[in-house]
C-alpha cells in the first residue's frame, strides 16, 4: 500500500495555516501556494482554495510536474481560457504530472 502524508498546509492567513498544519500534523504552515507547488519534495498537490484562485496554483503545479487534485472547477478566471489549461494538462504528460478533479 501507499501512505501519504500530508507536509504543507496553505491558507491566506499565518495563523489559519499553522492551526490547520498543527490538526493534521503538517511540517509547515505556509501562505504562499508556491512554497508547495515548487517545493521538491512534493508530490501530489491538493488544490482546494477559493474557486476564482484555482487558476494560478494548479498552472504552477503542471509546470512544477506535481501529481494534482483540483476541486471543481479547475478555474473560473477568463483571463486564463479553459483550453489553456486544458492544453498545460496534455503537455503535463511529459513531465509526469496528473491532474484530477
Amino acid at each position: 500500500p501507499v501512505r501519504g502524508r500530508i507536509t504543507h498546509i496553505c491558507t491566506s492567513r499565518p495563523e489559519t495555516a499553522r492551526r490547520g498544519a498543527d490538526q493534521v500534523g503538517a511540517d509547515h504552515a505556509v501562505t504562499d501556494f508556491r512554497e508547495v507547488t515548487e517545493n521538491p519534495d512534493v508530490d501530489v498537490v491538493h488544490i482546494c482554495s477559493p474557486n476564482h484562485r484555482h487558476a494560478e496554483a494548479l498552472l504552477s503545479a503542471i509546470a512544477a510536474g506535481k501529481h494534482i487534485y483540483c476541486d471543481k472547477p479547475l478555474v473560473v478566471d477568463e483571463a486564463v481560457p479553459a483550453a489553456q489549461v486544458q492544453a498545460l494538462i496534455e503537455q503535463s504528460g511529459d513531465s509526469g504530472s496528473t491532474v484530477s478533479r
